[in-house]
């Protein structure tokens, strides 16, 4: 959804200034900069894994995961591997560490999927080395344990494990949460792992070791613990060294917590939904700031001590996925962001000048500008097409009393103001109409801090909460029914009724020329 033009970090606002004495190292150095745009993939970015003090790797909605590396001889990064086997968008990716399963000594990558499967592969080779089937819905996120076991989340609501080696499911969670699991962290000082959902709640789990057999020791598992605060959906869950975990939700928030889920820090600023957050190390010592990607199309860095924003930093579209590079004593990647964006770029940023792109920042700035500007120019037109027009002959005539107003469409395709004046006998231009406050149905609506041009009621079942859709004219019914759906934990086969609601509310004519092809596929959005 488009960023409002005066909301903090949209384009014009960069920076923020840090302040916290506890941070000097951070405050003396400069902000964050574009260190490098990787692209390659053809659709959103949703998710990212650090992988090496040189390398990351991101999935997809094109289907696929793609490993990047630095270049050779320059500051940028190249493509290292692409990984195909995945038949729908890929929407969760974690790292396996290096010997933490026999079949993996190197380590490699899981990945999760609309396809209901999640995918094992091979650092080595880059090829999949376990497909791993059981779930009847999305799978919405992944992790691994420190025994090597995988962890995966669905849309159904379920969890499972399993075993890395044989790719059986050593156990099933049939109701880990009351909706979608969208999230998932490994505990790093335990066998253990944490699972954030739509129902607002983020669970504890602790696991018994894994038996010599291949299974798990207990046959049932029941969470240690039910952690709450957030008012919406649980979409994020990462580590925060030292203290305990960082959790992003659709309330617009990011919450620090500790291991016990003790609340420890709110970090509220972003204007719409949270999908990620992370921690930054901003050195080898213990101090650590905070990486949020929201729906407001910025990435927002934070104090972690007091919860301040330091720094915005505005994306053409949505940031589905942040991470960081850890720090090192030599300088390296210490500290370098990455962002995972829906205009189908993954962004490396960085505070060290030597590495700073400012031909590519530069770009970026005057995209950003341009993208800014027509979507304004946009809402002006949409605006004057709501304001009853006449055209300039009807000035010829005289006006009936003193006063008298007409709106105009100039030649020049402006639309302005006239008044009679009974004295000069002659309509006097006011000045052009730049803007609409249409009480009759054409102002816009805000959801969550972003305007829409609808905000539909959307009643799934009697007795629950009533759920919002927005959607903007222009925008493809099918993404904004899948966005819906997703982001309220629904099941996606609800795609076409959705679609069918918004285009009989808004009326077809409404998506004329608009790209959006009304006899798609209900699950791809192909043509049919």
């Amino acid at each position: 959804a488009p960023p409002t033009p005066t909301q903090p970090g949209s384009v014009g606002t960069r920076t923020r200034l840090v302040s916290s004495p506890s941070l000097a190292e951070m405050s003396a150095s400069p902000a964050y900069a574009l260190r490098a745009e990787c692209r390659g993939h053809e659709d959103d970015v949703r998710g990212v894994a650090v992988v090496a003090p040189d390398a990351f790797a991101t999935c997809s909605r094109d289907k696929t995961v793609r490993v990047w590396r630095e270049a050779i001889g320059d500051d940028g990064y190249a493509t290292a591997a692409v990984c195909v086997g995945h038949t729908s968008f890929v929407t969760a990716l974690a790292r396996v560490p290096a010997d933490a399963t026999p079949s993996l000594p190197s380590g490699g990558l899981v990945s999760g999927s609309r396809d209901k499967s999640v995918i094992v592969w091979s650092d080595a080779t880059n090829e999949p080395v376990a497909k791993l089937a059981g779930h009847s819905l999305d799978v919405t996120a992944v992790c691994v344990m420190r025994d090597g076991t995988i962890v995966s989340g669905a849309m159904d609501k379920s969890i499972r494990l399993w075993d890395a080696s044989s790719g059986k499911c050593v156990r099933t969670i049939a109701d880990a949460h009351g909706s979608s699991v969208l999230a998932l962290l490994a505990l790093p000082d335990s066998n253990g792992f944490l699972s954030g959902s739509a129902d607002k709640t983020i669970k504890r789990w602790d696991v018994a070791h894994t038996t010599a057999g291949g299974g798990l020791g207990s046959s049932s598992l029941t969470p240690s613990k039910t952690i709450t605060g957030h008012a919406d959906t649980v979409r994020g869950l990462a580590l925060m060294p030292n203290v305990g975990f960082l959790s992003a939700s659709h309330d617009c928030t990011a919450r620090l917590w500790t291991l016990e889920g003790e609340p420890v820090r709110l970090f509220a600023g972003h204007a719409a939904l949270v999908y990620s957050a992370s921690h930054v190390p901003v050195s080898s010592r213990t101090e650590t700031l905070v990486i949020t990607g929201s729906e407001d199309n910025t990435a927002k860095l934070w104090n972690s001590d007091d919860g301040s924003c330091l720094q915005t930093i505005a994306h053409p579209a949505c940031v589905w996925a942040v991470s960081a590079f850890p720090s090192g004593d030599d300088g390296g990647n210490g500290g370098d962001l990455v962002t995972c964006c829906a205009d189908g770029v993954a962004r490396v940023w960085t505070r060290d000048e030597k590495r700073k792109n400012h031909t590519a920042q530069r770009a970026l700035d005057d995209a950003l500008v341009a993208v800014a500007e027509l979507r304004a120019k946009a809402d002006l037109e949409d605006q004057k097409k709501k304001i009853k027009t006449e055209p300039p002959e009807s000035l010829h005539a005289p006006g009936e009393a003193d006063g008298q107003t007409k709106v105009i469409a100039e030649t020049g395709g402006s639309i302005a103001a006239y008044a009679w004046s009974a004295g000069t006998k002659s309509w006097e231009r006011l000045g052009e109409v730049t803007g609409v406050d249409d009480d009759s149905g054409g102002k816009k609506k805000t959801l969550d801090g972003v305007s829409y041009d609808f905000v539909f009621d959307v009643d799934i079942q009697e007795g629950a909460p009533v759920l919002k859709l927005p959607f903007n004219v222009g925008d493809n019914p099918y993404d904004a029914a899948e966005r819906f759906l997703e982001n309220n934990g629904l099941d996606p086969g609800y795609r076409e009724q959705v679609v069918n609601f918004i285009v009989q509310n808004v009326g077809e004519d409404a998506f004329a020329g608009a790209g959006a092809n009304l006899s798609a596929d209900p699950f791809t959005g192909a043509g049919a």
